[in-house]
């Protein structure tokens, strides 16, 4: 099992929302690509420190999906 650096996965999740246009990510499935897209390319962590906070947004998008249908 490999060593998960917890700052740097909260950051790589900081990040992908500071970098965020809501004028061009104007919607819901538009923020969600970018916010993983910014993460996978994220050069600081290793593939498995990926995974995290992509299982985060995956969680918390499905949840924000939820609440809105």
């Amino acid at each position: 099992m490999s060593n998960i650096r917890n700052e740097l996965v909260f950051a790589a999740i900081e990040k992908s929302y500071f970098f965020l246009d809501y004028n061009i990510h104007n919607d819901l499935y538009k923020r969600h690509e970018f916010q993983k897209q910014t993460i996978i390319a994220d050069k600081s962590l290793t593939n498995d420190e990926k995974y995290e906070p992509i299982k985060e947004l995956n969680e918390y998008h499905d949840y924000i999906k939820v609440q809105i249908i």
